[in-house]
């Protein structure tokens, strides 16, 4: 445990202030930051340096390990996956993140399968770190909030449909809603409580089209403020809505359901049996959901899944697309970009073959060149 002092040091100081607090945040920040050193350039990242004002490749801090970094985020995954593995097939799931889930069994029920070997082993560091007390509370499990029907659009996209208790409730604690926008940014006038904010989502929701845009706001960067001497202002600009299914798990027990009053589709989902079927509908789904709103109108629905008709549309049409890019190769830019994650080393070849057949990079003008295309 190479941060065991560190990390209890920093912990008894955060207690030492009340929640959200601004010094107890900050304490936070510190204990979470070093897992962030210890991943820091295990991926090429490039930020601006504000000493030598320009953008450089963040390169590894002296604590940069990838052993301890993935078994950070593997540990608690890995206690989080035997809790769901040993819970009931009638148990379903909602939502599973990182260090949380979102379903139907009640904490009681949760509790009796948290003995587990990597449950016990998670435990024992959870007693180290936070103690006796804390852990007689939680059992190193927190409920977060319970509600009783819950909105999902997506992997992290969560609105709360019904509440368990009273909306004057709701009001007060927010304990008694879950919401997790998945990056869509609420207007202004609806970020006072949760509960507001949540309507807007699902009135937003239950109303979208591939056309339906709302405003996002964000930061001066830090190069603008430097170089410019900017204020640390922000800027509004108009986004499109995407709130449609992200196809990371393969539908089932397609069929329609009432969101407050209004049918809609709804499924069920499972893991995709290959890697491939997963990669196929994704692609095809990038490319359909950008035709469609290219070709978009007023009152037109493609491009959206609220029907079961809608979801068939673009199920057929998976195989068409599949059958088109194997018939004319990986040419097509949305293949091009998805086959990088697929094979990362195809991708550069792509791109420098590229570059050499437009004389790009640094490479010779096609006329002044000693070799051919196909010779390079």
């Amino acid at each position: 445990r190479p941060f065991k002092d560190f990390i209890l040091f920093c912990i008894k100081n955060r207690n030492q202030y009340p929640k959200n607090s601004l010094r107890r945040l900050i304490w936070k920040e510190m204990t979470n930051g070093t897992y962030g050193k210890l991943a820091q350039g295990l991926r090429i990242k490039r930020a601006y340096n504000l000493r030598e004002d320009s953008s450089q490749i963040l390169r590894p801090s002296k604590l940069t390990n990838s052993f301890y970094a993935s078994f950070v985020t593997g540990f608690v995954r890995a206690a989080l996956g035997e809790i769901m593995n040993a819970l009931p097939q009638s148990v379903s799931f909602s939502n599973c993140t990182t260090d949380g889930i979102l379903c139907t069994a009640p904490i009681a029920q949760i509790k009796n399968y948290l003995k587990g070997p990597i449950g016990k082993l998670f435990h024992e560091n959870a007693l180290l770190f936070h103690g006796e007390q804390k852990l007689e509370l939680t059992g190193f499990l927190e409920v977060k909030s319970e509600i009783k029907q819950p909105l999902g659009w997506k992997t992290r996209g969560q609105a709360t449909l019904q509440f368990l208790k009273s909306s004057e409730k709701v009001l007060k604690d927010s304990s008694d809603i879950v919401l997790a926008k998945a990056g869509i940014s609420t207007p202004p006038e609806f970020r006072n409580q949760d509960s507001e904010q949540n309507q807007w989502i699902i009135n937003t929701f239950k109303t979208r089209n591939i056309l339906t845009k709302y405003d996002v706001s964000f930061q001066a960067s830090t190069r603008r403020i430097a170089q410019q001497d900017w204020d640390a202002i922000s800027f509004y600009q108009e986004k499109y809505l995407n709130m449609e299914f992200d196809w990371k798990r393969c539908p089932i027990n397609i069929q329609t359901r009432s969101v407050l009053g209004q049918d809609h589709l709804y499924f069920d989902t499972k893991p995709w049996n290959t890697l491939n079927d997963f990669y196929d509908h994704r692609e095809a789904w990038i490319h359909y959901f950008t035709k469609c709103r290219e070709s978009a109108t007023e009152g037109n629905e493609l491009g959206v899944l609220k029907t079961q008709e809608l979801l068939k549309v673009f199920l057929d049409y998976v195989p068409q697309r599949k059958a088109s890019i194997d018939a004319y190769g990986r040419t097509n830019k949305g293949k091009r970009k998805y086959s990088y994650t697929r094979d990362p080393h195809r991708g550069l070849k792509i791109e420098i073959c590229t570059a050499f057949g437009k004389g790009l990079l640094g490479f010779p003008k096609p006329e002044d060149r000693t070799i051919d295309y196909p010779g390079f």
